[in-house]
């Protein structure tokens, strides 16, 4: 119930530009433990801007889980062909 609870109050998008990629959180309290993944055919290892947290790299996927705080922004490198 708590994990769902705080998911529920998270605030997200991906904010776009004609240079970028970044996602953008905010929770009112903390966004700990919260995990994004992306796949790595789409984005080159992305990088941390704002707030704590963890990258991670699997098989075919990034995986970033938040660390304590109330706002991430993370940059997402797209690949190109």
């Amino acid at each position: 119930a708590d994990f769902l609870n705080l998911r529920e109050r998270t605030v997200w998008h991906i904010q776009r530009t004609s240079e970028r990629e970044s996602l953008v959180a905010d929770h009112p309290d903390n966004l700990k433990t919260l995990t994004w993944k992306f796949p790595k055919s789409k984005y080159a290892k992305p990088v941390l801007e704002q707030g704590q947290g963890r990258i991670l790299e699997h098989a075919d996927e990034w995986y970033f889980v938040a660390g304590e705080g109330r706002h991430i922004t993370l940059l997402l490198n797209r690949k190109t062909s």
